[in-house]
């Protein structure tokens, strides 16, 4: 399928009225990174999805304690996702997560504005590196973003729930820039 480009895309911080399309969020964000048309997908390495309605309504509650949940719109369609984490974080460091477009947004520069938005976002909060977490075997995930400006710093962090990994060992790590 092609990629979609349109000039109606938003991407905002959600908020309490975006309590509904939480469904739909976590869909976004479970289909980017497991659907076959999408080149972020990870099943290959850790099974299960990625994110919950649970979990989604929950960053919805709680936004801005500590996390920030940014998502695109086209019209009322939820095309991409960015968490933005300030918890366990250097004071001038933010980390952004979940950053999720759906494989029909893909390859048309959807990516490039969610990472762009997070960075203004980010630095409006006085922060001034971001940095992201990447399954070590994904190389072509890695270099997009060293693209973007971002180097790794050898640090590695361990996945949550490693009895979804797939692929024993692997670990995250961790890729950082100043903005």
């Amino acid at each position: 399928m092609a990629p979609i480009v349109t000039d109606n895309i938003i991407i905002r911080l959600v908020s309490m009225d975006d309590k509904p399309v939480a469904e739909l969020i976590r869909d976004t964000i479970n289909t980017a990174y497991s659907s076959q048309n999408s080149w972020t997908r990870e099943g290959d390495t850790i099974a299960g999805d990625r994110a919950t309605t649970e979990m989604v309504e929950r960053l919805i509650l709680e936004q801005g304690k500590p996390n920030h949940l940014l998502c695109a719109f086209d019209g009322s369609i939820v095309v991409g996702t960015v968490m933005v984490q300030l918890e366990d974080m250097k004071p001038n460091e933010a980390e952004i997560r979940m950053v999720a477009v759906h494989p029909s947004y893909q390859s048309c520069g959807m990516g490039r504005r969610l990472v762009d938005a997070s960075t203004e976002f980010i630095r409006s909060l006085g922060r001034d590196v971001m940095s992201i977490r990447v399954l070590e075997n994904r190389t072509d995930v890695m270099q997009w973003y060293v693209r973007l400006g971002f180097v790794a710093t050898g640090d590695r962090m361990n996945v949550l729930d490693e009895s979804l990994l797939k692929v024993k060992g692997v670990t995250f790590l961790k890729l950082s820039r100043s903005i």
